[in-house]
């Protein structure tokens, strides 16, 4: 998926050839203008319009588009096809159920979709979003004639916002992204998820909320057997996408956990082309290449250059608008190349950490001799859980302060019970495109066909039902994945250096090991040099690379006034007037490169303006 554009006010065809411009990212992104009455539509997809494109009823002319994907079995695919309408066949299930049972719409779907839906009987518009949040839709009114996209920067320009939002800012830079619904705009929203908004005849929106999660953790409940759930619902999920009849997958495979699950469940994990990116070789590629080899799955590997991250900044700014850190834009680059393997879905590992791994809990490393070990416990709640920040100036420090009050309201800070740490996760968790790392994410879904496993209903589903404490250290998680990659059960995990599965003491002597041999030899366990840009994992030591590029400084040199007045006013110092690596030396690579991306929306944004 590419994105879309909804309007019940007129889009001149110049506003049209721009959104439809600025919704392309790869060679094969087809713009498909509509209009009928007060509605103007655009929607960009690369993938197949027999299976993904929208469908109609030819008896009542309501029409149904499809942003992201639909996960259906192969049962519910041949049935939808045998509807008496046109169009895609997943659109046709969605029209279907509109027509036949809308008090219900759409809590038959399931997967990481966004639906709008063209009733000309009435003339109404309604937007539907899937339950956590994977897809965002961002929505600007103007009385009752409402326009709502796929992509901020490109919904903001259609209609003319240009006020925008420096608390939004303020919060990306001291908290590594913004809380929904807000965006960088004063006047767009995203549109909350498990929602169905309708625009009828004129009148004032009205929002029904069809699904609503509901922590339903049965006490007695062991890992053992939610790991035997959980392996089940992953292999539904992934065999749901790589179906015969949706084409050749991709999947980008590390040498973890979470992505070899995705491979072992696949439907047949010979017709799946598994990728890796990498900087120099390392432990993680060759893992990688193990576990396609034994899976027999077609390995590809693709070699990141020195400067990857500066020179795809400011494509990555663009397709993300900006949310939140080019430091994620992993992607950006492989674009062309990952295109070019030809899959009509590629697959991740992404998201297992938030749902299942225990990232959004309040923890910290268990120590040994002040030492960190790769186990956790809890810690009381706090306001930072993952992503580094930095402070930001008065008085957007207080607008942030209040704004995040806001945001978790009527929660509990004294319960420290399973259900009060879950509704602590959800919290901050939904909707999920908001997370911090979500720069990787919008360019899989923008650009590569991106399909998330998590979004699977029966995956939702046992989120609400794994207890936090069952995963604070991969309890449920690892036997989920030993059980569905029993075929490599002796290939082991770059994370942790050792089998998945294996007890806490066995993760413990196996990280001091390397911390023993990484004192005595000054190199990685794959013999990786500890002092350079390359890492034993996926990406790259960030830390080094700002401090050495000579491209990340050009980015930062140059800017547009309004930039360099924002930047000032948000930090309350001549941001501009430091060189780079003093920043990052200061606040941390992290901080440093969020600031980087702002700057380079900002100069975007003013140079589309000016």
């Amino acid at each position: 998926m590419s994105g879309f554009l909804f309007s019940l006010r007129p889009l001149p065809p110049a506003v049209r050839d721009r959104a439809a411009a600025s919704l392309t990212f790869v060679d094969g992104d087809r713009p498909a203008p509509f209009e009928d009455g007060p509605l103007a539509a655009l929607s960009v997809r690369s993938d197949s319009d027999a299976l993904w494109g929208p469908a109609w009823d030819p008896a009542t002319g309501v029409r149904v588009w499809l942003g992201g994907r639909l996960a259906l079995d192969e049962p519910e695919w041949a049935a939808a096809e045998r509807l008496p309408y046109e169009g895609g066949v997943a659109c046709r299930a969605v029209l279907d159920e509109f027509l036949h049972a809308p008090e219900a719409f759409p809590s038959r779907q399931g997967g990481a979709f966004a639906l709008a839906v063209w009733d000309p009987r009435d003339e109404s518009l309604h937007v539907a979003t899937e339950r956590m949040g994977y897809v965002p839709v961002y929505a600007w009114s103007a009385a009752d004639r409402p326009a709502l996209g796929s992509h901020p920067d490109v919904l903001a320009a259609a209609v003319g916002a240009a006020d925008l939002d420096r608390t939004t800012m303020a919060e990306t830079l001291a908290y590594g992204r913004g809380l929904a619904p807000h965006t960088y705009y004063r006047d767009v929203r995203e549109l909350d998820p498990g929602t169905v908004t309708a625009w009828r005849g004129g009148g004032a929106p009205r929002t029904r909320t069809y699904w609503r999660p509901q922590y339903a953790a049965d006490p007695g409940a062991t890992a053992d057997a939610l790991g035997e759930e959980l392996a089940g619902a992953i292999t539904a999920a992934v065999r749901r996408r790589t179906l015969p009849r949706l084409g050749r997958p991709a999947l980008m495979l590390s040498g973890g956990a979470d992505s070899r699950a995705v491979l072992y469940a696949a439907h047949d994990p010979a017709r799946v082309t598994s990728v890796t990116l990498y900087g120099e070789p390392n432990a993680e590629l060759d893992l990688s290449r193990a576990l396609a080899e034994r899976a027999g799955s077609t390995h590809v590997a693709l070699r990141r250059s020195f400067e990857h991250y500066g020179l795809g900044a400011a494509d990555a700014v663009r397709i993300t608008g900006g949310m939140w850190n080019v430091l994620d834009a992993h992607y950006t680059a492989f674009i062309p190349e990952i295109d070019a393997i030809g899959a009509e879905t590629t697959l991740t590992g992404c998201y297992a950490d938030y749902l299942f791994k225990g990232l959004t809990s309040d923890r910290r490393k268990r120590t040994l001799f002040g030492r960190n070990l790769p186990l956790y416990e809890f810690r009381p709640y706090g306001d930072r859980w993952y992503s580094p920040g930095r402070s930001v100036a008065e008085p957007w420090r207080a607008a942030v302060r209040e704004r995040r009050a806001a945001h978790f309201a009527g929660l509990d800070r004294d319960d420290v019970s399973d259900a009060g740490r879950w509704a602590y996760e959800l919290r901050r968790i939904r909707p999920v495109v908001r997370e911090a790392d979500a720069s990787s994410r919008l360019l899989l879904q923008r650009a590569l066909r991106w399909d998330p496993i998590f979004a699977d209903r029966d995956l939702i589903d046992l989120y609400q039902r794994v207890p936090p404490s069952l995963k604070l250290n991969g309890q449920v998680w690892e036997r989920a994945v030993a059980r569905i990659c029993h075929g490599a059960g002796d290939v082991i995990d770059n994370n942790t250096q050792v089998r998945i599965g294996v007890s806490d003491t066995r993760k413990m002597l196996g990280f001091l090991y390397g911390v023993a041999y990484r004192k005595a030899f000054r190199r990685d366990l794959d013999g990786t040099p500890l002092d350079g840009t390359v890492s034993r994992g996926s990406w790259p030591n960030f830390s080094h690379y700002v401090r050495r590029s000579d491209v990340l400084p050009r980015l930062w040199e140059r800017a547009a006034p309004e930039t360099s007045e924002i930047l000032d006013d948000l930090l309350g110092v001549s941001v501009l007037d430091r060189p780079l690596p003093e920043w990052s030396e200061r606040v941390g690579e992290h901080p440093t490169l969020r600031i980087v991306t702002l700057k380079l929306w900002l100069d975007q944004h003013y140079g589309a303006s000016a």
